[in-house]
């Protein structure tokens, strides 16, 4: 059942990483379905894809490697190597600590690997795209873990000014982080899994501009990427 990708645009190409060569052929008889995703490679581990992935472009890894530290420094050194391309984790179970601790790792999707092969493309789509993509039944466990805050639009006033506004972490008075209202807005964005261009389009600012925000709220969290910043803001109770 294909998700009906888009053909404009060039196909995602995947390269699953999964040590059981029977999961791998079934991984891609299922996915195989739309048209719009591609296998570029497999392997059974990522230093066995290692010399394989050179000259090689990657836009999602499907990554299904050992639970626990050794799964976890997989994903960093993947983010490492492959900045630009997405990581889509298959997890054993639905526990939100492991979750958080993945994508702080630089997974940028979470599924459990009792996944319906429908949903697992909607999440290589929508990695593709620059979302962060969360697996629903770890999503609960979320909500009933984080309280989220900051829901309010900006006043006309704070849209008109960058005046700084404290955001601080639910239940603690020490843990404040100092944020201008426009970077406010783009750090809900952030969360929200949007790319810089549309961080630029949904805020009327250049693209130029977008990045330079980015990369302030970055620094601020002391985060090296985009899909930490999104964790730390969960964490801190920051959107």
């Amino acid at each position: 059942m294909a998700l009906n990708h888009s053909m404009s645009r060039t196909p995602i190409r995947v390269f699953i990483i999964e040590p059981h060569h029977l999961v791998r052929l079934g991984l891609i008889s299922a996915l195989s379905d739309d048209p719009g995703i591609v296998f570029v490679g497999q392997a059974e581990t990522e230093a066995a894809a290692s010399s394989t992935l050179e000259g090689l472009s990657v836009d999602v890894f499907l990554l299904n490697d050992e639970d626990g530290p050794a799964g976890l420094d997989t994903c960093r050194r993947l983010r490492a190597g492959n900045s630009e391309a997405g990581i889509v984790l298959l997890v054993a179970d639905s526990n939100s600590t492991s979750m958080l601790n993945a994508i702080d790792a630089g997974a940028n999707a979470c599924c459990l690997r009792d996944i319906t092969a429908h949903r697992l493309m909607a999440a290589i789509i929508g990695v593709s795209y620059g979302d962060l993509w969360v697996d629903s039944q770890i999503a609960w466990q979320l909500m009933d873990k984080f309280r989220i805050i900051g829901n309010a639009q900006p006043s006309a006033t704070a849209q008109k000014s960058d005046a700084d506004c404290s955001l601080v972490r639910a239940g603690s008075s020490d843990d404040t982080i100092f944020l201008t209202a426009r970077e406010g807005q783009v750090l809900k964005l952030i969360v929200r899994g949007q790319t810089n261009q549309a961080i630029a389009d949904s805020l009327i600012i250049s693209l130029a501009t977008a990045k330079a925000h980015v990369r302030s709220i970055l620094s601020k969290l002391g985060v090296d990427h985009r899909t930490q910043a999104a964790v730390e803001a969960m964490r801190r109770g920051l959107v």
